[in-house]
């Protein structure tokens, strides 16, 4: 079936595996975009220059293979063709889908700026545009595109155009978004760089970059710990290294690169300087904005040189690095020496067998106080009083101190009346206590001798 410029075809009715096949007469240096829209089940399109589409082998131009009926094709006419060959199967059985084809003029491939962004791009599904980047005396070179919407993929090969329908290029990245990178190396002393942007979906406003890296070989510029650099600013691809001398630390760097646009990356090194073609380096800082930072470690306690080299993406201006080491305590806080701790802390080590919870400091109205014999009283003047006179039986029984409670309990549900004076929070006052249970023993041993001596006396006549 011919198909005419913009002409829809008729209905097509299929049931799965059946196909139906048109020709689209072309023009030379032109472009071509043909679409199928409408219609339920899942049908797939195919073009090829110079023949029907073999879909079995795999020999097509192009080829639009979503889950349903809805597909785009894009073929370019680079030659002398005259005719565009399509195909269109049934994956399912489909009805009422239509099929339209139009041409324009080739586009031109669009020139890349080492470094500088391209113009905003947008294009439809199917759709696809190249770009190219004349490389000089370069080591490798890195393509990205960036964008918010859509779904762009991003194919590149080196003096050749891609044609990702053939597997023709050296790099690919197909994510599921429109930010997207490749890396092109092994590059002789002059070559072109060719860059396939293709709209897996439709996007709009998407840059392309395409920057050259080259190991700089300029001389380090010395910094001061902790002091930035003079301000510098970089084309694309190009580099600068500096360096910092440290004598004996061990612990973490830190390196900071601020610029005020473009894309600065940090790469950071110690004792030799990176190589960022070889990937030998120990931190990499590569996001797409200028504000970078890495950090490092010095894990023996030596002097040592840190290297830092700065890579610009994309153009950049007034940048600065600073590199500084990172001194903490294990919990990550500054160190502080020993006594140095805040206002109203203990300014040493609690002695043995005390814990800081056991250590208090007093306030303007004292909770306890001292009495002349050294027993405490408590914040409601209740004391640990002696007995008088009255003293009773020194049997086991009287003596209300048991070895396994060496305390003389007050009565209190108030958190600030000492509750109880337990020999193990308050040891001095068990330690009095236990003398005059001791004192009160023996006393009472000494007045029951008298009173048998007595008795004895009395008993005998012997004071008359």
């Amino acid at each position: 079936m011919a198909l005419e410029e913009n002409e829809t075809s008729p209905a097509l009715y299929l049931l799965t595996g059946e196909w139906q096949d048109f020709t689209f007469p072309v023009q030379s240096k032109s472009q071509i975009l043909c679409e199928m829209t409408g219609g339920d089940g899942d049908a797939d399109l195919y073009l090829r220059f110079g023949n029907f589409p073999n879909v079995t082998a795999a020999i097509y131009d192009c080829i639009a293979a979503g889950s349903t009926s809805v597909e785009r094709c894009t073929v370019e006419n680079r030659g002398n063709a005259s005719i565009v060959y399509l195909t269109v199967t049934a994956y399912s059985r489909l009805t009422d889908v239509y099929v339209t084809c139009r041409s324009s003029e080739l586009p031109e491939y669009v020139k890349l700026i080492d470094g500088i962004s391209s113009e905003p791009l947008g294009l439809e599904q199917g759709e696809n545009r190249i770009f190219f980047l004349d490389v000089e005396n370069t080591e490798s070179v890195v393509c990205e595109t960036a964008g918010d919407n859509g779904d762009a993929d991003l194919y590149t090969s080196t003096d050749v155009v891609p044609d990702f329908i053939k597997g023709i290029y050296d790099c690919e990245s197909a994510t599921e978004t429109s930010y997207e990178e490749c890396v092109v190396a092994d590059l002789n002393s002059t070559s072109v760089i060719y860059v396939m942007v293709n709209a897996y979906v439709t996007f709009s406003d998407l840059v392309v970059t395409c920057s050259s890296r080259t190991q700089t070989t300029s001389t380090p510029i010395p910094l001061e710990s902790g002091i930035p650099s003079e301000i510098f600013s970089l084309r694309g691809g190009q580099g600068q290294i500096f360096q910092m001398e440290l004598t004996t630390f061990m612990g973490a760097i830190l390196c900071i690169v601020h610029a005020e646009n473009g894309d600065a990356d940090l790469y950071v090194r110690l004792g030799s300087e990176p190589d960022l073609n070889l990937g030998q380096y120990d931190c990499a800082s590569e996001t797409t904005e200028s504000d970078e930072q890495c950090e490092v470690y010095q894990t023996v306690n030596s002097s040592t040189t840190v290297y830092a080299i700065v890579m610009a993406f994309s153009t950049f201006d007034n940048a600065t690095l600073s590199c500084s080491p990172v001194v903490t305590t294990n919990e990550g806080k500054t160190n502080e020496a020993p006594g140095s701790g805040p206002a109203g802390s203990p300014s040493g080590p609690a002695s043995p067998g005390t814990s800081n919870d056991d250590i208090k400091t007093s306030s303007n109205d004292e909770s306890t106080s001292s009495s002349d014999d050294g027993t405490k009283l408590s914040s409601d003047d209740t004391k640990i009083s002696t007995p008088k006179d009255d003293i009773k039986s020194s049997s086991d029984d009287d003596i209300k101190k048991s070895s396994n409670d060496d305390t003389e309990r007050v009565s209190s549900n108030d958190d600030n009346v000492p509750v109880a004076l337990e020999q193990e929070h308050s040891p001095s006052i068990s330690k009095a206590s236990d003398q005059t249970l001791h004192t009160l023993y023996y006393a009472s041993l000494k007045l029951m001798v008298v009173g048998m001596l007595i008795s004895f006396a009395a008993s005998n006549d012997i004071f008359t």
